[in-house]
């Protein structure tokens, strides 16, 4: 089962990530990606809350702390 799936409505999820085209970190962080794993990735804001809303959540714009960003859903009706 997914996270969707165990969440009650109002649920919600945070992700903590480099989120791409967001700052240097996250074009550095990218770049340790493609060089060090075979399927690594990184994503924009906009395919996580595609991902996201398909789920069923809500999604908050995203917030910069340090030096990632996090994401906060909410679980949907």
């Amino acid at each position: 089962m997914d996270v969707a799936g165990k969440l009650q409505e109002g649920g919600r999820i945070i992700i903590n990530d480099f989120i791409r085209d967001s700052g240097p970190d996250a074009a550095i962080f990218a770049v340790n990606m493609l060089v060090n794993t075979e399927s690594g990735g990184t994503w924009t804001f906009d395919q996580y809350k595609t991902w996201l809303q398909e789920a069923g959540f809500s999604v908050s714009p995203y917030m910069e702390i340090g030096n990632s960003e996090l994401i906060k859903a909410q679980k949907q009706s």
